[in-house]
């Protein structure tokens, strides 16, 4: 059985450069599922990744989603300028 007993927040994402962003912040991967969605009436199945911050982590899930939104924003900008 896992211990869960040091997480303080849990959170759920479906993005890969989100998922990547919590875990480089040092949250934890505890659990990963998959659900299927109709996009443009194709059923697409897509992972969702169940993310919980550690008592040791002080940035909470909104500040950190804020953080690498305001971060995609600025790559794409650049992007957009080439």
């Amino acid at each position: 059985m896992r211990d869960f007993t040091e997480i303080v927040e849990i959170y759920e994402v479906s993005s890969n450069y989100e998922v990547n962003g919590f875990l480089a912040a040092g949250w934890k991967l505890l659990e990963i599922y998959f659900r299927t969605t109709a996009n443009l009436q194709i059923n697409q199945t897509i992972p969702c990744f169940i993310l919980g911050r550690p008592q040791n982590i002080s940035l909470s899930a909104c500040d950190l989603k804020k953080k690498l939104e305001e971060e995609l924003e600025e790559k794409c900008r650049r992007i957009s300028e080439i």
